[in-house]
């Protein structure tokens, strides 16, 4: 017969040894950390010494030169933004003064819109300021402007040659009365030609009642009124012959 015998297990340390050996083990990893932590302390301290002035030199530069370099951006950034601010606040400032110095002006010519009231208000603020914005045109007519026609006064404005392309009856004949508006205001003369004599006469009257008599002329083949006018209405021909006239005009 074979018999099988369980083999034999030590015992464990008692409880009291388990715990003086871990603290054996922490006391030795106390020592060696503390004896590097000295030695660290010692070397730094060596080196302080040894190239303390050098460092020092070192640190102060370059917190010198750091704040040289900062001064220098901020006064670079505080002079360019008070100049981008005053440039603004003075671009704002005038055009509150020229929408506070027109304000009234506008107000008085939109009263009188439609006739030579309108006009004469926009020649004097021209005379006493120079030159008017573009509402100020505007504003002599009783009904709101459509685009086109104001950018047709702006192309004229710049001394453009311009050509108005409409369908019958959207107002092309505005543009061209925003045209006699503005050269009245500089004090320009006018040449205001339609294809039928019946056309001009129909225009003269029109003018006389908008911008006053005394400011428009009419001349055709038939007879002549106000000719030294500074808006004269005539014919095509009666242009066309001016031009090729070699004798002076009391147009020129």
């Amino acid at each position: 017969q074979i018999a099988a015998s369980e083999p034999s297990l030590a015992p464990w340390p008692a409880p009291a040894l388990m715990r003086f050996l871990s603290m054996a083990l922490l006391c030795m990893a106390a020592r060696c950390t503390n004896a590097l932590r000295g030695a660290a302390v010692r070397n730094l301290r060596g080196v302080t010494r040894a190239h303390g002035g050098r460092l020092t030199a070192a640190l102060q530069k370059n917190r010198a030169s750091l704040a040289a370099l900062q001064h220098r951006w901020t006064t670079h950034l505080a002079a360019t933004g008070d100049a981008a601010v005053d440039a603004i606040d003075t671009d704002a400032a005038i055009q509150t003064v020229n929408d506070a110095q027109w304000a009234p002006i506008l107000q008085e010519i939109r009263g009188k819109a439609g006739g030579p009231g309108a006009v004469a208000a926009l020649r004097r603020a021209v005379d006493k300021y120079g030159e008017a914005p573009d509402a100020a045109y505007a504003s002599c007519f009783p009904f709101e402007l459509d685009e086109y026609q104001i950018e047709a006064l702006r192309h004229l404005r710049n001394d453009s040659n311009v050509i108005v392309s409409a369908p019958t009856g959207s107002g092309k004949t505005v543009a061209g009365e925003l045209a006699i508006a503005y050269a009245l205001a500089q004090d320009k003369r006018v040449l205001y030609t339609t294809p039928l004599k019946a056309l001009s006469n129909q225009k003269f009257e029109d003018f006389c009642r908008f911008f006053g008599s005394e400011n428009v002329g009419l001349s055709t083949g038939d007879s002549g009124v106000r000719r030294d006018a500074p808006v004269v209405v005539m014919t095509t021909e009666i242009y066309r012959n001016m031009l090729y006239e070699d004798a002076p005009t009391p147009f020129a």
